[in-house]
């Protein structure tokens, strides 16, 4: 994994030989990614353009969520529950 990024909430790693990256929280509890991850299927279930893949796991001992990587090349955007995001 390679750190690519870094808010105010979470750090971003893309993941090796894939086109998923994995967002760990930096200062909240592990409990907020299954809040993440609620707040997300209620989004997508209005019907919104987001993430393709979300889950919880682990990797290289580090907990947070895989999905997709938002750094694209299409000119689309996506919504999640506190942010949007866009390459455009």
């Amino acid at each position: 994994m390679k750190l690519i990024g870094q808010g105010g909430v979470w750090k971003i790693y893309k993941m090796t030989n894939q086109d998923n990256v994995l967002r760990i929280p930096q200062y909240l509890s592990k409990t907020s990614i299954d809040k993440f991850i609620e707040n997300y299927k209620l989004i997508k279930d209005i019907g919104l353009l987001t993430l393709k893949r979300i889950e919880k796991s682990e990797v290289e001992g580090k907990i947070g969520i895989i999905c997709d990587n938002v750094n694209c090349f299409d000119d689309k955007i996506y919504v999640t529950y506190n942010s949007l995001y866009s390459d455009s």
